[in-house]
């Protein structure tokens, strides 16, 4: 009887997940109908449009027209539609357009009992039709012509290959996301918009509707012209601009990045609640906005004594000691110490050389490394300035777009200290900053920091300091016909530095690194810092050190042994631990204490 029952049980658990299942994707196709006929409906001319201009004869592709519509309808449900309309003309386009890819469900919503749910997904709706040379239109049916390439509960991705897609055919498509978050936290969403593409545009429209709760911030960088704003009665928002006849540009002839080398804009929304927007007095801010996301002295001076800061006293035998080192001496340790630690820790997914390419967190690095010359009375400079690889300082619209570091003078000679790269040397400026402009906060011994007016233009570093010589010795042995070769190469600054990243090995890196840390570094605190993290552990987000992970180690060593010797301690841990803070794995300590 109980099996039986069993049996029924599972046989109509069964069946409502599929009932389920079967429903959504009825309602899925009902409303990807909807939205088929209202863009195929819309009359916008330049999506009829099916020639182009004699001068892009010679063009792969010619985008006739491009639109996006930015629609939050409401505190719940946002909407955006990307068109696209692009006449072929040759293989190489034919091949980029014949299939397209994308994401078809996202769904993170969180159900806490049978009752409650809140919902957090987005839908995604893709419609194609094939303009023929001699004026038919074929519609593609994209739900006969869709495979599945991710089909899981909460997440699937489709891939469509376009039937008989030909040379002088124009391709007519819309990607439809309707986004649905009932969280109460609400993000800003950002967008950026480059006036130009591997291809030529002809016609170029964005629209952005936003609603009342609504607050927007817009940047035109680069010459791009003012955003049109519209500002009703109610507080809605409309954010437009239009742009035509944008010529190709070519991305590998750019000499560092693309927002430096043609227009474009940023439009950025953030969902309020109805009072906090209607009290707001100025609903659309204008960037750029450098001056207001640089660095406060506040953020330098407010901060509480970091906990992993090394023992500097221990390493030089005693606090006498240390007031007798010269400044040079005490940065090299603390910088060197801030190298091993950006270095981050080792994983099974993090062992290879990319990892020399990473870039750390150079904002904190920074105001850690400005209260330690603050102990020690080191005047110092904080130095903020963009990445000449991204955005201009003229161009600034978040903090994000700006980088950290330190200047410190002595002997009439600043001294750089940079932290996006381990493989630089201290006292050299990374070549990230160099020629950039770049704002000065400037601090005397223990004082606080005085904010400067003036931007300054930080230098340049000479050819003569940025070479690489070789020498190759060939060898022939007429005894048994082999030749060798013997390449000696000689290199500085960041041909060095370059070279570095692409021939080290991570773990010759922490080695070296850590054989210069290690002394002062206790068993407990290398745990801290160094042992691998547990990615899934929402607790732990810096994978360098997190003070709300910091574990005593009799707290760690949970279904763990330890072994000790006289040149080294071994801690090998396993998965099971209670707390989850840590990958299961060994970490070995050199130094031989417990």
């Amino acid at each position: 009887m109980k099996k039986y029952l069993l049996t029924t049980l599972c046989i109509l658990f069964i069946t409502n997940i599929v009932t389920a299942q079967t429903k959504q994707e009825k309602k899925y196709k009902v409303r990807a109908t909807e939205i088929q006929q209202e863009i195929w409906n819309n009359a916008d001319k330049a999506f009829d449009v099916t020639t182009v201009p004699d001068k892009y004869k010679g063009e792969g592709a010619v985008i006739i027209a491009k639109s996006v519509f930015v629609n939050p309808v409401d505190n719940v449900l946002t909407r955006s539609i990307s068109r696209e309309r692009v006449l072929i003309m040759d293989k190489a386009a034919l091949e980029e357009y014949s299939t397209m890819s994308y994401t078809k469900i996202i769904d993170k919503s969180v159900r806490y009992n049978f009752y409650q749910k809140t919902d957090n997904y987005a839908k995604s709706y893709i419609g194609i039709k094939i303009c023929k040379k001699d004026g038919k239109v074929i519609v593609i049916n994209t739900t006969d012509e869709e495979i599945l390439t991710e089909n899981r509960d909460k997440e699937k991705a489709g891939k469509i290959a376009i039937p008989d897609l030909q040379l002088g055919d124009i391709v007519d498509y819309y990607y439809c996301v309707e986004r649905v978050n009932e969280n109460v936290w609400k993000y800003s969403n950002t967008d950026k918009y480059y006036l130009g593409d591997n291809h030529p545009i002809l016609y170029y429209s964005v629209k952005y509707q936003l609603n009342n709760t609504c607050t927007a911030s817009i940047l035109s960088a680069n010459g791009a012209k003012p955003i049109t704003e519209i500002l009703d009665e109610n507080g809605n928002i409309t954010l437009q601009f239009t742009e035509r006849d944008i010529s190709r540009f070519d991305n590998n002839a750019m000499w560092t990045s693309v927002a430096r080398n043609i227009p474009y804009y940023i439009i950025s929304y953030l969902e309020q609640s109805a009072r906090k927007s209607a009290e707001m007095e100025d609903k659309i801010s204008h960037g750029p906005f450098a001056t207001s996301k640089r660095p406060s002295p506040y953020e330098y001076t407010s901060l509480s004594m970091y906990t992993a800061y090394p023992d500097i006293i221990k390493y030089y035998g005693g606090r006498g000691e240390v007031k007798r080192q010269p400044t040079d001496s005490l940065i090299t340790y603390f910088y060197n110490y801030y190298r091993w630690k950006k270095y981050g820790t080792f994983t099974n997914m993090r062992v290879t050389r990319n990892r020399n390419y990473e870039d750390g967190d150079d904002v904190n690095y920074a105001r850690e490394f400005v209260l330690m010359l603050k102990i020690y009375g080191i005047p110092c400079d904080v130095i903020t300035a963009c990445d000449r690889f991204s955005v201009k300082m003229d161009n600034i619209f978040t903090s994000n777009d700006l980088h950290s570091f330190i200047r410190v003078n002595f002997n009439g000679k600043p001294t750089f200290i940079c932290f996006n790269d381990c493989f630089q040397d201290i006292g050299g400026l990374n070549v990230d900053y160099q020629g950039e402009k770049a704002f000065v906060m400037t601090r005397e011994k223990r004082e606080k920091f005085e904010q400067l007016d003036s931007l300054i233009k930080l230098p340049v570093a000479k050819s003569s300091d940025n070479v690489s010589t070789e020498k190759i010795k060939v060898s022939f042995y007429k005894e048994n016909l082999l030749t060798t070769f013997e390449r000696t190469c000689t290199e500085t600054g960041y041909m060095k530095n370059g070279d570095q990243k692409n021939l080290l090995l991570p773990e010759d890196i922490e080695a070296k690194l850590s054989e210069i840390i290690l002394p002062v570094i206790n068993d407990i605190e290398l745990l801290n810092i160094k042992m691998p993290r547990n990615t899934f552990q929402n607790q732990c987000l810096n994978n360098v050190y997190d003070d709300g992970c910091k574990l005593n180690k009799t707290d760690f060593l949970v279904n763990a042994s330890v072994e000790s010797g006289s040149s080294k301690t071994i801690i090998s841990t396993n998965a099971s631990q209670t707390s989850g803070w840590f990958d299961g794995g060994q970490v070995i300590f050199i130094t031989g204490e417990n």
